[in-house]
């Protein structure tokens, strides 16, 4: 009664309010929590853990299990992590494990997220009830992890840096996710890794993920792939998310083939991505993956997708779609690149928009619009059923402000040297560092010291100065009304931002608008297409 006093009626009986560190060492300041039946026999099953934001403060990490390993049961089976209505949420790390019913909810009126645009909104960091703000190099910003059978529901939340921003179940257990829901995320600027990495790459025993549904969401320059979604085992529909900017890090990536906008890895029954805007990625948009984890049958549908301004080619159908998925790819939207592919790291440029590998499973294209930039739509059309082929120009995505005026594909994080992938980098026991090359207009984003952003001012090959070290760069930042400072109306005596607005949403007469393809606002609330 006391706490609804404070609070307000919606705290109920068994619930638990975190408003104080559990634990402060060394500058640190952790809320860490280990729900072991004795120490907890008050916690109800289906709890809600209130975080008050405005009391507790900025934190180190948030961390909500029973043991240090990631399935060790709780005395309960399902809770519910909420912001105290209004609160903002700020923490450096973000787990949960152990759970079998897990919800993460951090919408309220002060912190509506995507689902609603106040006018007096310029900037889209700080809108959400959680916010997490990771560490460059290392960790992921949050962490979650289910037990068998076990479900995920994730809204209004936002993830910056980190290795990667959202990962879910990637240990070494054989379980399977029931459900997952993720939307009204925004999740930016990942250090080393991918926006969601949900499931995991290695040797099994994995998880398998059922009825996995991503919508309405933002990610912006993520190091690796935007998404990273792994043994889909039927049921996943992915609409309304906009990519902008993806592997940002292509130059110097963490691992070989670490540069893909989408890798979408499908192991049985009926799996949906529509409706999503791919604008700016490193080598390939999408990579679909077969995999006979959960059987190895079934059907993938990709339509109405926007692949623009690549750094390479659209889609590459990977020699592992082999196990018995019929892939269906329909109405589909190809948009550059121009002469903008590898040329500087050795590889040959692919002069068409769809590559294979030796696959054998079933492949249907139809309605496939392209723009011309490559002379080919197929690498080889053999054992692939196509229809209505056509070329047309294509207008490019405007947003209401990204706080960009370059082409996606032009913002890359910083790197002295090309990865030793490529085969301009020589692979021998000497080793050949081959420098970057950076052309007037593209945007370095700094990583050391710093997370900034720089413009290039003069067509260079790179040396060991650093973009805040060398002449040939000026940082950015964006005023009080989200204008950039190399930008008519700039006003110079405002507050300054080292981040961009951010605001992508499309701009209502935009083509791609008006086909529905990426992030609609109007359309969160709606009922799944």
């Amino acid at each position: 009664m006391a706490d609804r006093q404070v609070y307000g009626d919606y705290i109920s009986p068994g619930d638990l309010i975190v408003d104080t560190p559990t634990r402060i060492a060394n500058g640190r300041r952790d809320v860490i929590f280990y729900f072991m039946p004795k120490q907890w026999p008050g916690l109800r099953e289906g709890a809600t853990l209130w975080v008050d934001g405005d009391k507790l403060g900025p934190v180190n990490e948030i961390k909500f299990c029973n043991t240090s390993k990631p399935l060790t049961p709780w005395h309960i089976e399902s809770a519910r992590v909420k912001n105290i209505p209004n609160t903002h949420v700020v923490a450096n790390a973000f787990v949960c494990q152990g759970l079998k019913h897990f919800e993460l909810d951090g919408e309220s009126p002060s912190f509506p997220g995507l689902k609603a645009w106040p006018t007096t909104r310029t900037f889209l960091t700080g809108s959400f009830g959680f916010q997490v703000i990771g560490n460059l190099e290392g960790g992921h910003a949050y962490t979650i992890n289910v037990r068998d059978g076990g479900t995920i529901r994730l809204r209004g939340f936002e993830a910056q840096h980190g290795c990667s921003g959202l990962r879910i179940n990637g240990g070494n257990e054989d379980i399977t996710v029931e459900s997952i829901e993720i939307c009204n995320f925004y999740i930016h600027d990942t250090g080393n890794g991918e926006g969601q990495y949900l499931g995991a790459t290695h040797k099994p025993p994995l998880a398998k993920l059922k009825n996995l549904r991503i919508h309405h969401g933002l990610l912006a320059r993520t190091a690796a792939e935007a998404l990273q979604l792994q043994h889909l085992a039927g049921g996943a529909d992915v609409h309304d998310v906009t990519i902008f900017a993806a592997d940002v890090r292509w130059m110097n990536e963490f691992m070989s083939g670490q540069d893909t906008g989408i890798q979408w890895v499908v192991s049985a029954g009926e799996n949906k991505l529509h409706h999503v805007l791919v604008d700016g990625y490193g080598s390939i948009g999408l990579m679909p993956f077969g995999s006979p984890e959960a059987g190895g049958t079934g059907m993938s549908r990709v339509s109405n997708v926007l692949f623009n301004d690549g750094r390479d080619t659209g889609i590459y159908l990977h020699n592992s779609t082999k196990f018995g998925i019929h892939w269906i790819f329909d109405s589909l939207y190809f948009r550059g690149p121009r002469a903008t592919y590898y040329k500087q790291t050795g590889r040959k440029e692919r002069d068409f928009y769809v590559g294979r590998r030796q696959s054998t499973d079933q492949f249907t294209f139809s309605n496939i619009v392209h723009d011309g930039s490559k002379p080919r739509v197929f690498q080889d059309t053999s054992g692939i059923k196509f229809s209505r082929l056509r070329e047309k120009k294509l207008p490019a995505p405007e947003y209401v402000n990204s706080g960009f005026h370059e082409a996606a594909n032009r913002i890359k994080q910083w790197h002295p040297f090309y990865a030793p992938y490529f085969p301009v980098s020589k692979r021998d026991s000497i080793g050949v560092k081959v420098p970057t090359q950076w052309e007037a207009g593209d945007i370095a984003i700094e990583t050391v010291g710093e997370y900034a952003f720089y413009k290039c001012l003069k067509t260079h090959v790179a040396d060991l100065r650093r973009p805040r070290e060398n002449p040939l760069f000026v940082k950015l930042t964006w005023d009080v009304h989200g204008v950039r400072c190399d930008q008519p109306g700039f006003k110079e005596s405002s507050l300054q931002s080292d981040f961009p607005p951010d605001d992508l949403r499309l701009v209502k007469d935009n083509y791609w608008k008006k086909l529905g393809i990426g992030f609609q606002e109007e359309m969160l609330n709606e009922p799944p297409r």
